[in-house]
């Protein structure tokens, strides 16, 4: 199967940056957020790069390595939990944590998340 989606690795950044997208149209500073992550590892590569020879890092891989590495969805019943497990799995992805928010004191939520 040829499509722009047959690769796994291609789907997930794709997904990243589309959620980036998104979440950053709610909440603007996201966005700048993003922006000083690059230019804080810009000027970390760039000591490194003086202090290593050889230690070079491209424009495509400061980009892959200062996007969106993090996210959280709430989910709760059974059956979203059964949903999310399939939509990571056709994103080549699997839930890797867990925390219920209902016991945390008077910040306590009627959420579980993963």
């Amino acid at each position: 199967m040829n499509t722009p989606f047959a690769n796994k690795i291609e789907m997930q950044r794709r997904l990243f940056s589309e959620l980036s997208r998104l979440f950053g149209q709610e909440v603007p500073l996201y966005g700048k957020s993003l922006l000083v992550n690059k230019e804080c590892n810009k000027v970390v590569c760039a000591l490194l790069s003086q202090m290593y020879a050889g230690f070079n890092l491209s424009e495509a891989q400061l980009d892959k390595t200062s996007g969106e590495r993090h996210g959280a969805i709430r989910i709760g019943k059974p059956e979203e939990y059964r949903w999310i497990a399939g939509f990571f799995a056709a994103f080549g992805m699997e839930p890797h944590n867990f925390y219920d928010m209902t016991k945390v004191g008077n910040k306590s939520q009627p959420v579980s998340a993963t």
